[in-house]
């Protein structure tokens, strides 16, 4: 859809691109490996909650998320017998500012906001950032996150076993965002945006920030996050 108009400058509702997906016997691509998931499930993540247990550590869920309007839900007027139409243009997400959180089970919440892609290095300062929030008293962070490139950069991993006492990194299965309770926070948040009016990225950063905020105060949005089937594997993690 986004090539189409980006090529040719015509505008296809998503249901006629999956009509003609399926008219040319074409599918989704499948990458997530159940058999990856399912060791995460029975071996992996409860080895960590023991080890988090043991070492009193506390396990923290980390992503990233766009901060734009995918789309606007909100609802519009005119003249009776005129169907009221929002305009969207897809450009003004172009560059969008980007929201780094973590989340755990009692509902505490961090974020940090910025004006551009997250790399290694702003990656790393997040890690800091908790550290500095949260690593007090020999307080040791496991932190979990996906498989992007970022996670798994050498800077990256020099600085975490550099840190050995205060902080480790465990990486979900790849392709499988459903496992990670801070994609329904970014969902959140994606729903907060887009029940607003159509903004700046100003005011979309403005707007995040305020929800965030809100989060941290409100904990029970956070944990509300852990309540989906697919992630109540987590919610036995009970570290305070």
């Amino acid at each position: 859809r986004d090539l189409i108009r980006r090529e040719f400058g015509k505008e296809i509702a998503i249901r006629t691109i999956s009509a003609y997906m399926k008219r040319w016997n074409m599918t989704q691509a499948l990458q997530q490996d159940p058999v990856a998931v399912g060791k995460w499930l029975e071996e992996t993540y409860p080895q960590i909650e023991q080890r988090a247990k043991a070492e009193n550590a506390l396990i923290l869920w980390q992503d990233e998320t766009a901060v734009k309007q995918d789309s606007n839900w909100v609802r519009s007027y005119a003249p009776r017998g005129q169907t009221p139409v929002l305009i969207e243009n897809a450009r003004t997400n172009y560059g969008a500012p980007v929201m780094i959180s973590a989340i755990n089970i009692q509902g505490k919440s961090f974020f940090l906001s910025q004006r551009k892609a997250v790399n290694a290095y702003r990656f790393i300062r997040f890690l800091r950032r908790l550290i500095l929030d949260l690593g007090g008293n020999g307080r040791k962070l496991f932190v979990i996150c996906d498989n992007a490139r970022i996670h798994h950069a050498r800077i990256v991993q020099r600085w975490i076993e550099a840190r050995g006492k205060e902080k480790s990194l465990f990486y979900l299965p790849a392709y499988s965002p459903t496992l990670n309770p801070d994609e329904h926070l970014n969902r959140n948040l994606k729903t907060e945006l887009r029940l607003q009016a159509a903004g700046t990225h100003d005011d979309n950063l403005e707007r995040a920030r305020a929800f965030m905020e809100r989060c941290q105060r409100e904990t029970w949005r956070v944990q509300a996050c852990f309540l989906p089937e697919d992630v109540q594997y987590a919610q036995e993690n009970l570290c305070a």
